[in-house]
Order: structure tokens, then sequence, then C-alpha cells
């Protein structure tokens, strides 16, 4: 069984990713003469239910714009689209949010001030979702975020390992964040995966062991903080560390 999609206003059409529900599979794409990211439903068999388009901005035509990845949430209602999209002068991390009839409901978008492109996305079992991908500047580094479910921002991560660095991959399991790309070693690239705590809220910094909200009373306010690190268990590890929010 094949499905073929073929959007009437772009020539050259690419997909890019795809996810599967009991009952529906959803595929992400982009259009190179259009500049439009899509996004195609169909049922298990392949047949076409219906299908959503949006424009990804930028002279026409260019090629710093696409629709990436496509998650959706263990609900099954909420579809998530990562892509990227032309601002005028660089390229932007663009997340966007459909319902399972592909309305769409919400965006995010991030611009560093460089290129930023986005490679991956996934959503935790909580209905989070986490986008990676990179951010260039003085140089490439991983950039991760984190959004609630519709889309707000909740915290971000950036690795940086002094060379070139691409993050290509995200997977959630057990509690933590594992991002998988590419680093520079100074002469070629290498795999380079890193983990990242996944936090009330936040994804903690790689060997931290837990996080805490703490509500000050009044700003130098260290005796709410002091009583509640005090709380902690004792035996977090030689090497482990505590971050803690004010909320």
């Amino acid at each position: 069984v094949t499905a073929v999609f073929a959007p009437t206003d772009s020539v050259d059409s690419y997909a890019n990713g795809v996810a599967v529900t009991d009952l529906y599979v959803y595929v992400s794409g982009w259009g190179y003469q259009s500049q439009k990211g899509y996004v195609v439903k169909y049922d298990p068999s392949l047949s076409f239910i219906s299908s959503a388009t949006f424009s990804l901005g930028g002279a026409l035509p260019v090629t710093d714009s696409a629709m990436v990845r496509i998650a959706v949430d263990k609900t099954g209602n909420n579809i998530y689209t990562a892509g990227y999209y032309n601002n005028g002068a660089n390229s932007d991390y663009l997340t966007t949010r459909f319902n399972s009839s592909l309305v769409r409901l919400s965006s995010a978008v991030f611009n560093g001030g460089s290129d930023d492109i986005p490679y991956d996305v996934a959503v935790d079992t909580m209905g989070d979702v986490f986008v990676t991908g990179v951010s260039t500047g003085a140089n490439a580094d991983f950039l991760t975020f984190r959004y609630s479910p519709g889309l707000i921002f909740k915290s971000s991560s950036v690795y940086d390992s002094g060379n070139q660095d691409l993050g290509a991959s995200v997977a959630l399991w057990g509690g933590y964040a594992y991002i998988a790309g590419y680093s520079n070693n100074g002469i070629n690239n290498d795999f380079h995966t890193i983990r990242r705590t996944l936090g009330n809220g936040s994804i903690l910094p790689a060997g931290c062991a837990a996080g805490l909200n703490v509500a000050k009373g009044v700003p130098n306010d260290y005796t709410s903080i002091q009583a509640a690190v005090d709380a902690l268990d004792h035996n977090l590890g030689g090497d482990a560390c505590v971050v803690i929010r004010d909320t």
C-alpha cells in the first residue's frame, strides 16, 4: 500500500516526519516552491482523510524553510510539528500544535539572531513538548526547548562542546531526555549523545539530581530556600547538584 500527496501549489514537495496512533497516520512535510508546511492525515490503510497547510515565511523560493518532524501526544488529540522558517534575515524554530482534526491551535517561535533549526520533536507522558536542533552563532550548539502542551515556554537547554554541535534527535524515557547528534572534535565529526534530567518544569543541567520550586516570601528570603534544601534526601551522590527555582 502506498499513498501520494502532491500539493497543487508546489511542484516539489518533501515528507520529513511520520507519527502513528491507534486510529491515524500523520505525515509532515513541506513544499519547495510554496514554502508552506503540510500535515497529512491518513487512516491505517493510508486512505487520505484530510490535510493542513500553513506558511513557513521567507521570499519564494528559498531553501531555508522546512517542516521537519511530527509527534502526537498519548491522548491522540494533540499533534505537534517542528520546522523552521525564514524571517527575512535567518531561520527560526517553529513549533506548531494541531488538534486531531488538523485545526491549527498555537505556535511557538524562537529567533536567536542567527540560523536556528530544529531537527526533532517528542512528547512526554505529561504532554510536555521537547524540540531539539541546532543554534548557530560563534559556533553551532545543541539547543533543546521544553514547552507545555499549549506550547508555552517552560525551559531550554544548550550544549556546547566548544566546536560545532548539532542535536538531531530526542527521545524521552525514565525522567530523562536523551539527545543524539554529532560534535566536531577539531578534525572530524563524531556521534554525540547527551542526557538531560527532566525536572519539575525544567530540563536540569547534566549531573543534577533534583529540582525544587521554592516560593520565596520576600526578596532574599533565604530561610525558605534553606528549609527546602534541608528537606531533601541528604544522600544525593557525590557529584549531584540541586536546582532551586523562584516561583
